[in-house]
């Protein structure tokens, strides 16, 4: 895999909180003599602008072990953060799921077997 973690999350309400997250994760038991220890792909630091931007995205999911969803109402009503929730349990395992809430509530509906 090209990246340990891909990272899912608003751009209004947690930029700086995905950043903290990102830089603590690269320095996370890392050897002094190692640049970094986990490669984690976060949009703003990985990916350009650009017409193939689904592709792009999509291609990070693919080579991407894990799968970070900060979650909060902002982050529920993206459209880009929607697209990714849905391809990861489509094609990777929901237990590489690792959901960090940053506001709102996690609710679970019992009859999905699965988060509102």
């Amino acid at each position: 895999m090209l990246y340990n973690a891909f990272m899912s999350y608003s751009h209004a309400a947690d930029t700086k909180l995905a950043a903290a997250i990102q830089s603590a994760l690269r320095r996370f038991a890392k050897p002094w003599y190692r640049f970094r220890i986990l490669r984690i792909f976060r949009d703003k630091t990985n990916l350009a602008a650009s017409p193939a931007l689904w592709t792009s995205i999509q291609h990070a999911l693919e080579n991407s072990e894990y799968f970070l969803f900060l979650a909060s109402p902002q982050s529920a009503d993206s459209t880009w953060v929607q697209r990714e929730i849905d391809w990861w349990p489509q094609n990777r395992s929901a237990a590489q799921l690792i959901i960090l809430l940053t506001g709102g509530r996690l609710l679970w509906d019992r009859s999905k077997q699965d988060f509102d």
